[in-house]
């Protein structure tokens, strides 16, 4: 299903695609063409056009968790 930010809900899973690595706690994914800046609070070190999964944890603001090929671990990123 293709989403868009007002449609999101809490525990949406999305993909989004990392487009650029400002530093190594600071990132630009590409969520359907639409930018966003997040911050990497792992320390994970992820690459350009890596594929990441995000799942929806708040909506106001709009909060996500990134889920790792291993899903014994997360972390949060903020929009």
């Amino acid at each position: 299903m293709r989403y868009t930010f007002d449609q999101l809900k809490l525990g949406d899973v999305v993909e989004a695609e990392v487009v650029d690595v400002v530093s190594p706690n600071e990132l630009i994914v590409s969520f359907h063409g639409d930018l966003m800046r997040v911050s990497n609070k792992s320390r994970q070190i992820l690459r350009i056009h890596q594929q990441v999964q995000l799942r929806v944890v708040s909506v106001q603001p709009l909060s996500f968790q990134l889920l790792e090929a291993n899903k014994n671990r997360g972390y949060q990123v903020r929009v």
